[in-house]
């Protein structure tokens, strides 16, 4: 009787201490996106049909070869408005993230930083915005400002960072979490 006891006493505690290990393990949610292409469209605001685009492609993903990048030609004195098409490519049919981006811009944010040899030559404001109107960042105005006398061509490079804010409130500060950091070259010419 008391070996019979032992056994099922012994089998409650086990029991629970499985169900308490189940219920306390953290579970890891990966939202990070896939990207494998970034296409950028733009237009001169004074030039509505001048539409044109570049790429940054890794197709062969994170960590291989270096991405194919095509450098973004621009002209001084000119207001752009700027598109972002962001891609994956490693899926068949191929998946444009930027919906899935569009669909959940309360946790998403671009960022654009032109490096300090385009400081004074080039600004970016975002356009669109989530439902709470804090920024989203795949719409966006580009302005080029006028050269200084004697200047023909600017040449430096603009990162552009995609956060994710999963669980945390969106800032004016990239998250911990980036789906995304990329640096394209920008050239700017009269």
């Amino acid at each position: 009787m008391i070996k019979k006891f032992s056994l099922i006493y012994f089998s409650i505690i086990c029991l629970f201490a499985c169900t308490k290990d189940e219920v306390t393990q953290p579970q890891v949610i990966n939202n990070t996106e896939q990207i494998s292409s970034v296409v950028i469209r733009l237009f001169s605001i004074e030039k509505p049909d001048s539409v044109f685009g570049i790429v940054w492609r890794d197709l062969d993903g994170f960590g291989g070869l270096d991405p194919i990048v095509e450098v973004l030609n621009l002209k001084q004195n000119q207001h752009y408005q700027m598109n972002m098409i962001v891609l994956n490519e490693f899926v068949n049919p191929v998946d444009t993230i930027s919906n899935e981006i569009r669909k959940e811009a309360a946790v998403h944010q671009f960022f654009y930083y032109p490096d300090s040899l385009l400081e004074n030559k080039l600004s970016i404001h975002v356009i669109d915005s989530d439902e709470t109107g804090k920024p989203l960042g795949l719409l966006t105005a580009l302005t080029t400002l006028p050269f200084v006398a004697g200047q023909t061509v600017k040449e430096g490079n603009m990162k552009i960072i995609l956060s994710h804010y999963d669980g945390i409130p969106k800032t004016e500060k990239p998250s911990p979490e980036s789906d995304m950091e990329i640096v394209f070259p920008i050239k700017i010419s009269k």
